[in-house]
């Protein structure tokens, strides 16, 4: 059972990326951290506070989004490699 959900689900590409986003979550909460200690409540600049959020829900972002990848890749018809193969001939024609 657990092997034919192998193609289904990329789980090393997986892991490797949820192990950057804790990286990157606990990079954001040590900074925050950092931050507001020894700061009163109203010492805290909202927007600085804004920007910490901004990266934390770019964390979450960045991490659905090759949640999405590697299910598209691995959906068994080959329209994740197609549609990967398109955007990388229009990224390097961009580039050229």
């Amino acid at each position: 059972m657990l092997s034919a959900l192998e193609p289904f689900f990329n789980y090393r590409a997986l892991w490797v990326e949820h192990e950057r986003a804790n990286g990157s979550f606990f990079h954001v909460k040590d900074r925050l951290g950092f931050y507001v200690t020894g700061r009163k409540d109203d010492e805290l600049d909202l927007d600085k506070l804004a920007r910490f959020y901004d990266e934390y829900e770019q964390v979450w972002s960045t991490l659905n989004a090759a949640w999405s990848r590697q299910r598209l890749l691995n959906d068994g018809t080959g329209a994740g490699e197609k549609m990967t193969a398109r955007a990388g001939r229009r990224a390097g024609s961009a580039t050229g």
